[in-house]
């Protein structure tokens, strides 16, 4: 499998990030919120935070799995690891 995220941070912010958690997966920057747009990502809190989700999509291209919580970031792996 391949991991990606995506988050609105800066490429340069995300880098750093990166590089301080030493996150073994490619992070990509959505500025703009284009990305979000297109998959339908809602703000969560009333519109104050954006949303987190998690997908896994399948070798077919289709999404084999969805889940969003913005307040419990583990259960993001467990459910992309039993997808």
């Amino acid at each position: 499998a391949e991991v990606l995220g995506i988050s609105r941070d800066t490429a340069d912010f995300s880098s750093s990030w990166k590089a301080e958690n030493e996150v073994p997966f490619p992070l990509l920057s959505d500025v703009d919120g284009s990305v979000r747009e297109s998959y339908g990502i809602n703000k969560d809190l009333f519109g104050l935070l954006d949303g987190r989700e998690t997908y896994v999509v399948g070798k077919d291209g289709k999404i084999a799995m969805k889940f969003n919580s913005q307040f419990e970031p583990e259960k993001h792996v467990e459910k992309a690891l039993a997808a």
